[in-house]
């Protein structure tokens, strides 16, 4: 007999989603209900749940045991509401209902994305055996996986496969659901530390865009050698990307190639690695990490094959990067390419793309302006690196794409250095003024408006912003140079 045990608290938009997906392989559902005031219980009651209210307490392993409690199955499967399980998986769980011994199982997890475009897959031990000692521990992001091991309960991996559809979600939306773990999490670290708790609370803090915190964090994590190799893997990714925010390039290449001597095969680790060729300009090195993952891409999608913990990157925007970079390095063969594998599949709004780029690469006129209103971010950054690389000045184009894409705060780069580049000083001033309330974490916006200042006289508001790039930047020793050369040049003028 298998039981599904929920927690849940107003789901009525997914629940009877999630409850139709397993309606054919369970025997039981068991629901915890937290406090639903909509029509939760209702859709439970049609499926024949046993419903059982519960004091919410800040601790869903609590609430997860006590649903335990109440299960009546040898055998438990648990799922949240957002979750649900693929038809082909309804098969598999009916062979494993067969094999009542003392096993448990991980299911492949798909956190579908589609604001970022970019699933993550995982692996937990979502089927395991109700047994009085088996219970789940933390207050939040819970664990079973201890107590099966503590039971000596044998792992096994299975091909059943669960989404999860809670994080596709706005940005904004997916900052409050961080900030209401991060609090949990704080509270049960403080009690009980651990490397995963801090590794936790490290990617809470990072959704939040607390960089600081999220690097403490992280750092404490893998000070355990036991932190399993998935989040090691993640942590120093992430660990890269705040240094490569702060353009520490030397301790971002160090924590990346950490990261990939962990998980070689990451996508979306060789794809942050090829970032940072392109930046200190290796172009050999950053189309050769582009390619490898076009590679590892097309390996994937043969197989069916998961990682404990991966983002995974689609082959088009793979390709994407790898057509910005060709252009930043002028690199006709390569940028050839690109369009010829994105253009592969014949479809209307590539083609459109690519016709968009060869009118902009070859100073025509654009044919239809209204064909910026459906270019992604990446296809933007193409388009914009595009005109980084040309020395025309289409003004007309950067008026489409600010009216367009308003708060972007590339495009208001990239004008204001092409009005920098023109000597217009006071709008070009404008324009990245605007760029820099944006995204203050440019520190390349910053020198541009200090070198703006100083051509119109403005030696005030350039030491302001000195004063500023030295106290955000003071572990970057490139920038503190740069600052002082500035400085010694307006003593001495």
């Amino acid at each position: 007999m298998l039981s599904l045990c929920m927690i849940i608290k107003n789901e009525e938009k997914c629940l009877e989603r999630c409850l139709s997906s397993v309606k054919n392989c369970i025997d039981e559902i068991v629901i915890v209900d937290t406090g639903s005031t909509d029509a939760s219980k209702e859709i439970a009651n049609k499926f024949n749940a046993y419903i059982y209210d519960y004091q919410w307490t800040n601790d869903f392993s609590a609430a997860r045991n006590f649903g335990l409690s109440k299960a009546k199955g040898e055998l438990i499967l648990y799922l949240d509401a957002d979750e649900m399980l693929t038809p082909e998986s309804e098969k598999i769980i009916g062979e494993i209902k067969k094999n009542l011994q003392r096993k448990a199982y991980y299911c492949k997890i798909t956190n579908v994305n589609h604001y970022t475009n970019r699933p993550a897959l995982m692996s937990y031990p979502r089927i395991f055996p109700n047994l009085p000692d088996v219970k789940f521990d933390g207050k939040v992001h819970e664990q079973i996986i201890h107590a099966l091991k503590k039971n000596n309960i044998q792992l096994l991996q299975s091909t059943v496969e669960i989404i999860h559809t809670g994080y596709d979600l706005p940005d904004a939306e997916l900052k409050i659901k961080a900030k209401r773990n991060l609090e949990i999490l704080l509270d049960d670290y403080s009690q009980k530390p651990n490397s995963y708790k801090a590794f936790q609370i490290a990617q809470s803090y990072n959704m939040i865009d607390n960089s600081e915190e999220a690097e403490k964090y992280f750092i404490i994590s893998l000070q355990d050698i036991n932190l399993p190799d998935d989040y090691q893997s993640t942590a120093y990714r992430l660990l890269s990307h705040f240094h490569l925010e702060k353009l520490d390039f030397q301790k971002s290449f160090d924590f990346i190639s950490k990261a990939l001597s962990i998980k070689k095969n990451s996508l979306i680790s060789l794809m942050q690695r090829a970032k940072l060729f392109a930046l200190i300009k290796d172009k050999q090195k950053c189309l050769g990490d582009i390619y490898q993952a076009m590679e590892l891409s097309n390996q994937e999608n043969k197989k069916n094959d998961f990682r404990y913990q991966e983002i995974l990157i689609g082959k088009n925007e793979i390709i994407e990067e790898g057509l910005k970079y060709s252009i930043q390095f002028n690199d006709e063969k390569s940028i050839r390419n690109f369009i010829k594998l994105y253009a592969s599949d014949n479809d209307k709004d590539k083609i459109n793309f690519i016709n968009l780029i060869n009118d902009i690469s070859t100073q025509n006129a654009i044919r239809d302006f209204r064909l910026l209103n459906n270019l992604s971010q990446k296809q933007l950054e193409i388009i914009l690196m595009l005109i980084s690389q040309s020395d025309n000045f289409d003004e007309k184009l950067f008026e489409q794409l600010e009216k367009t894409f308003p708060n972007n705060f590339l495009i208001k780069k990239e004008y204001g250095l092409k009005l920098l580049k023109t000597n217009q000083y006071q709008k070009a001033e404008e324009k990245l003024l605007s760029a820099e309330k944006f995204n203050s974490k440019d520190p390349s916006i910053v020198f541009y408006l200090i070198s703006i200042f100083i051509v119109q006289g403005k030696i005030n508001e350039a030491k302001v912003r000195l004063q500023y790039l030295e106290s955000h930047f003071a572990s970057n020793q490139n920038i503190i140079n740069q600052i002082k050369l500035i400085q010694q040049r307006l003593n001495q003028s």
